[in-house]
């Protein structure tokens, strides 16, 4: 008879279609959560049986070997399969940790590696010998230690999913115990198959009767299929759902009698069973007096809520709602439906008390909170909303946000969105502009993120918006202002480097004139000379003026007198210019040096003048302020008694890039050659230095005001000095007088002492500070006079001033410095 036809090889085919079926099925009704452990055991299954069909089947040897090898890439699933499944079915699975299932598949995986290189090690198996039997051609193994540790292992897996099937029998309602049964069979019947092949004695010779075993499993699992719905998630069942219910059910027929219930009646009531079934309602329950008639409970829309003490002696608030019961149209009773919401009441109460808490936060938030749907339109906005930028909220909601946007904001703000929604971002963070209801725009820092619910569903976006307009405003001028200092110390440093060449060079004029007598045909020429020499001074002056170095002296000024004396010299030169006065502070006196003074305000007429070429008109006011603690135009100032200095004109204006820079040396939109780009600059240096400040507004077309702002002085009083002066005011003799000179700069100090030694003087001169130092301490009593440079490197002139001072009080010192008074020691 062929080997097809043998009852043994019919037996696996039949056992191999039946888990084929049983896959087939249970992929077109995927209804538990271990639908696809247990198909894919009974796949592996049917490949196993099917590759020992071919084992037997096959002709030749090494087909024999190959399927024989094969069936083993599936033998390894089974056991894992099954305790997987086991797992899913008793409801462990959410305890197990991904990495542990991970490790299932180690023992498996070495397996099949052993059997692929067998031939090399035989730890899996260590000798096949094939015998005719029955007419079938069967392998007979010897097995290797490996082959030991993997049926040691699979038995494991099979045991422990044995183990929570049969909890499952014993924790299970009956229907369920019904179905656990029908799969314990199914693992019962090849482990014990494979337990009598490999330890007992053979009933056939050595064909495995494991696979065959796996035809009764099929069986069985069909047999719980259609009997027992066995892969159904929940068997369907009304009286198991009832019974089960959280919420109380009480069945009463027409005569209010009650004829059944469930177990969460009795919780909520407090009453036993024996109390109710076939009693009347009024008569065992206490608060059924309290209720409508049967018929008015069954018209309600919206369940009743009421007071019941259950049997832990809690009161509970109970939803009572009533239903008809009828057959074939006809009234049989009603069915009432009792659910605690007592804990729900607490949720509801908590969460009011949290939308309160949420609804004060956000309506009191200093900043604006926007909610957006799905479309970006606003489906909710805070009150911060309409008191910062003045839109009506409630007409506000329903908009899109972009309305309020400029196009190029609104660009950005919608990739931002677009990010949110598809859930490519969940934060994003900027800096954007919002226009108010006038129509200026106000700087804000927004944080938007998704908006998600329960189930992670992104349903709009949450934006918060923090105003920053008149932070980044003082960013702007703290900016600027360090800006300036920057500019400033190199400006300082250019003047006062070229100061010193202008002085080497000036003293090398004078000496040139000095020795020039009776003046000679060069005369003219030197005069030229020191006229250029002038104007770079003048620059350098303007130059230190900016960097706050400029030399100045600190008197009580009476500033309408200066304006008066500034204006009068513009105004010969523009006639054409009306000049309005408005003096309007007084008292009108400020701590400034009058020099100064005239220095910033000739600038600005100058400035007001070029700006109006074709006439116009120059408005010169002032006027007396007390700060309060804070103010919006002078942010900076203190709180005091200020005068403050308008110099406002009718002419072309700046723009913003222009506004951004005028303080900046060398800038000028004059054309070349007909300015040094200086004139505001030093401006701003010399009100800076003056602990002032200064404040302009101008816009193309309308003109420009410039406005000062320094600290008034309450009456005209006189500076007090800082040198003394002495008693001796007889001139000095040149005769048999030594003079000390200390200078770093070479050309300078070649030429003082060139100059003081024709004078007749005895000069000793030095670059160094501490070799100065050396010198006056070595002969103090023959040095009659000092002159000394106040910036110095090691030593500055003030210290190596004290220096001598120490050595000599007596000393006569002339100090040789472009800063002012302040600077100078006393």
């Amino acid at each position: 008879m062929p080997s097809v036809y043998q009852p043994y090889t019919l037996a696996l085919i039949c056992a191999a279609l039946l888990s084929m079926a049983l896959v087939a099925w249970i992929f077109k009704h995927p209804s538990t959560l271990g639908t696809r452990s247990f198909a894919l055991l009974t796949g592996a299954i049917a490949m196993w049986s099917f590759l020992s069909v071919f084992e037997v089947i096959a002709q030749d040897i090494p087909t024999k070997q190959f399927s024989g090898s094969l069936k083993y890439l599936f033998i390894v699933i089974v056991p894992a399969a099954w305790f997987t499944f086991g797992l899913f079915y008793a409801g462990r699975m959410q305890r197990m940790r991904p990495g542990a299932l991970t490790l299932l598949m180690v023992v498996p995986l070495t397996t099949l590696g052993m059997i692929s290189t067998n031939g090399y090690h035989h730890l899996m198996f260590t000798h096949v010998d094939w015998r005719m039997m029955n007419g079938l051609l069967l392998p007979v193994r010897t097995y290797g230690p490996w082959f030991w540790i993997h049926t040691a292992y699979s038995y494991a897996l099979l045991l422990l999913g044995f183990f929570y099937l049969t909890r499952s029998v014993i924790d299970s309602q009956l229907l369920f115990r019904r179905q656990t049964v029908a799969l314990i069979i199914t693992a019962l019947a090849p482990w014990l198959c494979n337990m009598q092949f490999l330890f007992g004695p053979a009933l056939f010779p050595h064909p495995d009767l494991t696979p065959l075993s796996f035809s009764i499993s099929s069986l069985a699992v069909m047999w719980g299929i259609l009997r027992y719905r066995l892969v159904d998630i929940l068997p369907i069942a009304r009286d198991r759902i009832i019974e089960n219910l959280i919420d109380g059910i009480l069945v009463l027929d027409n005569n209010g009698r009650i004829l059944d219930h469930n177990p969460a009646v009795v919780a909520q009531t407090g009453l036993t069973q024996h109390d109710l079934i076939g009693c009347q309602a009024e008569q065992v329950i206490p608060w059924w007096s309290d209720l409508p008639t049967l018929s008015q409970l069954e018209g309600m829309d919206q369940p009743i809520v009421i007071e019941v003490q259950g049997a832990d002696h809690r009161v509970r608030l109970i939803h009572l709602s009533a239903a008809t019961l009828r057959n074939k149209e006809k009234r049989i009773g009603s069915i009432l439906t009792l659910r605690d919401v007592t804990a729900l009441k607490k949720v509801q109460d908590a969460l009011r008390q949290s939308e309160a808490r949420f609804k004060s936060l956000s309506e009191n938030a200093p900043v604006v909170i926007i909610a957006l749907d799905q479309e970006g339109l606003i489906s909710y906005i805070n009150p911060a909303w309409q008191t910062i930028l003045g839109h009506e909220r409630l007409s506000s909601v329903g908009k899109p946000l972009s309305q309020f946007l400029t196009p190029e904001v609104r660009r950005i703000c919608n990739e931002d969105f677009d990010h949110l929604i598809s859930g490519r971002r969940q934060v994003v963070e900027r800096q954007i502009q919002i226009a108010e209801r006038s129509g200026s725009l106000r700087k804000f820092a927004y944080t938007a993120a998704a908006n998600a619910d329960e189930e992670g569903r992104i349903t709009g976006i949450i934006v918060l918006a923090k105003d920053i307009t008149e932070e980044d405003q003082l960013q702007f001028q703290l900016f600027q202002s360090q800006k300036m200092e920057a500019i400033g110390t190199l400006a300082g440093g250019i003047a006062h480097d070229f100061n010193n060449l202008l002085m080497g060079m000036q003293a090398n004029v004078s000496l040139l004139r000095l020795n020039n007598q009776p003046p000679s045909a060069h005369e003219e020429k030197l005069r030229r000379i020191e006229d250029q020499i002038q104007s770079g001074a003048a620059l350098t002056r303007q130059l230190l003026g900016y960097a706050r170095r400029g030399k100045y002296q600190v008197d009580i000024l009476d500033i309408h007198k200066v304006i008066e004396e500034t204006l009068n010299i513009v105004q010969r030169t523009n006639k054409d210019i009306l000049v309005q006065r408005f003096p309007n502070a007084d008292p009108s006196f400020m701590a400034a040096d009058q020099g100064q003074m005239e220095l910033v305000l000739l600038n600005l007429f100058v400035n007001a003048m070029d700006a109006m070429a074709n006439g116009g008109r120059l408005r010169v006011c002032t006027r007396h302020l007390r700060l309060p603690e804070a103010d919006t135009t002078w942010p900076d100032a203190k709180p005091g008694a200020y005068i403050e200095i308008s110099v406002a004109d009718t002419g072309v204006g700046m723009d913003r890039a222009t506004l951004a820079r005028i303080f900046e040396p060398f800038f000028t939109t004059k054309e070349i050659g007909q300015g040094t780009g200086l004139g505001l600059a030093s401006v701003y240096g010399v009100v800076k230095n003056h602990g002032g400040f200064i404040h302009i507004d101008s816009e193309p077309g309308r003109g420009t005001d410039v406005r000062l702002l320094f600290a008034a002085s309450p009456a005209r009083i006189q500076p007090t000095g800082t040198i003394a002066e002495t008693d001796d005011q007889r001139p000095l003799s040149p005769k048999a007088l030594r003079v000390l000179i200390v200078d770093d700069e070479p050309p300078i100090l070649d030429s003082v002492k060139e100059m003081v030694e024709s004078l007749g003087f005895t000069v000793t001169a030095t670059q160094k500070a501490r070799e100065a130092l050396d010198i006056f301490q070595q002969a103090h009593e023959t040095i009659d006079l000092v002159m000394l440079d106040m910036v110095m490197p090691e030593m500055d002139g003030a210290e190596l001033f004290q220096r001598l001072r120490e050595i000599d009080s007596d000393i006569k010192v002339i100090i040789i410095s472009g800063y002012g008074r302040n600077k100078i020691p006393s």
